[in-house]
């Protein structure tokens, strides 16, 4: 199983039909185009970040299947009044002070 250091910015909140996220390669970090099957970081616009295998590849679109295991939100949510890190993948989930 093939990994790369290539990190693609994706919008968690916009999946497919399939649970898929679609990212470009025209911001990627790296002039490297993934193969299927590749493992790849995602990261959002407000630094959450998984790893995804990608599932397809359409010239500068793919299709990455996001590992949810390996999830981190940047929100934080609050517990018997101490923060604590959100485990789960949950999307726009407001911060709580």
């Amino acid at each position: 199983m093939a990994t790369s250091d290539l990190v693609l910015e994706v919008d968690f909140n916009q999946r497919d039909a399939s649970d898929r996220v679609i990212a470009s390669l025209r911001f990627s970090n790296s002039w490297h185009t993934p193969d299927v099957g590749e493992w790849i970081r995602l990261v959002d616009a407000e630094g959450d970040v998984c790893v995804g295998q990608v599932e397809e590849v359409h010239n500068l679109i793919v299709s990455i299947r996001a590992d949810w295991g390996t999830w981190i939100s940047t929100a934080v949510i609050e517990v018997s009044g101490t923060a604590q890190p959100d485990p789960s993948p949950s999307f726009r989930k407001p911060l709580t002070v």
